[in-house]
């Protein structure tokens, strides 16, 4: 069952509060205060009528998962003007590279660029949205879009289905998600994008270095690391997906671990990953004809991916099922937590979001759905 809800009701007046009061961007009190809207006005528009109401995610029911739609009008949060405006000039640039790609134009390394940060910010938007609305967990964030752009590693699986009608779906934006936000998929008219981002997500397979240990505090986490082999390996992540699509890759470190990484790698191996010998950010990779390569720095077709030709719903259900499996593979790695309470708690929370999860899994495992995000 549905619900339609304004932003003044079935809210946490202290997770209101909180969230007001800081800008979604820098994380910071806004300075000179305006509104930002996660999902850009031109997605809404190019998809659909702006006045619509859109899925944004689920309210606990003691009988199970109940949908929350809100207009995409009214999803906005507080941002100051300088950042507002930062984040404005990449709206602009995504706006025609998203175009040229429904369009299956060519697309160059600076396209994928700007494709994959833009994922970030709608990544991270999303995550601290739907925290503003139903923090049913309790989480407190510790980092916001700024803090959460080019300091990961990213990837982004784009897939295509045949020609449908306009739409705009958000796949596992949920009590996982919201935990971890880790991955999500977003469905753009006939073209689906799986976006996972994650600290050493592939540091492993690209020789940087290999994680041995995750340590979870109270304000974040931190790994225990190791040198790596300094050699590129296929596939780059240890989770299973949907092969019929085009894989883009791109190694990015933050501050904590590229000091720690560099000063175990040669000068010919970070050459060959990073875009320069001084900076911390990869070069975009794809796979294509079993290979791993640089992605060319001219425009070219090389991107399209292979086309689905199947039923809307069952699109969905493939890349729906995809995104959920991926986050319960991350929340079953190990992470060591001194704290006892905070072990105790961080248990729960994963049981719970865990739980629900596996309820979504089992009604597209069952095909009884008719369409939830």
């Amino acid at each position: 069952m549905a619900i339609h809800i304004k932003k003044d009701l079935n809210i946490d007046r202290f997770q209101l509060i909180f969230m007001e009061k800081v800008c979604i961007f820098c994380g910071q009190r806004p300075y000179n205060k305006t509104k930002e809207h996660v999902i850009p006005k031109w997605l809404i528009e190019l998809t659909g009528s702006p006045k619509r109401y859109g899925f944004f995610g689920y309210y606990n029911e003691d009988k199970g998962p109940k949908e929350m739609h809100l207009s995409f009008n009214d999803f906005t949060f507080p941002a100051c003007e300088k950042c507002n405006k930062t984040y404005s000039d990449l709206e602009a640039k995504t706006k025609p590279v998203i175009l040229e790609l429904l369009d299956e134009k060519p697309l160059d390394g600076k396209d994928i660029n700007i494709i994959l940060t833009w994922f970030d910010k709608v990544r991270i938007g999303l995550w601290l949205g739907s925290l503003y609305y139903n923090n049913i967990l309790g989480i407190n964030p510790n980092f916001y879009i700024d803090q959460g752009t080019f300091s990961r590693d990213r990837m982004v699986l784009i897939y295509k289905n045949k020609p449908i009608k306009k739409r705009l779906n958000f796949i596992g934006v949920y009590h996982a998600f919201q935990m971890h936000p880790i991955c999500f998929t977003l469905i753009i008219n006939n073209f689906a994008f799986t976006n996972v981002a994650k600290n050493l997500l592939l540091s492993e397979n690209f020789g940087l270095a290999v994680l041995q240990e995750d340590i979870i505090f109270k304000r974040g986490g931190a790994g225990i690391i190791k040198k790596g082999s300094q050699k590129i390996s296929y596939p780059l992540v240890d989770f299973n997906f949907e092969k019929n699509c085009t894989e883009f890759y791109q190694p990015n470190l933050s501050d904590y671990y590229s000091k720690q990484i560099f000063s175990m790698i040669n000068d010919e191996h970070r050459e060959k990953i990073f875009i320069s010998k001084s900076s911390k950010i990869g070069n975009i990779f794809y796979h294509r004809d079993g290979s791993l390569i640089k992605y060319p720095t001219k425009k070219n077709r090389s991107w399209v991916p292979p086309s689905f030709d199947l039923p809307f719903l069952e699109f969905f259900r493939i890349i729906g099922m995809q995104s959920l499996q991926i986050q319960n593979h991350y929340f079953k790695k190990k992470s060591i937590i001194f704290d006892p309470k905070l072990s105790s708690e961080f248990k729960k929370q994963q049981q719970f979001a865990l739980k629900y999860n596996n309820i979504l899994l089992e009604r597209l495992e069952k095909r009884d759905f008719e369409e939830f995000g």
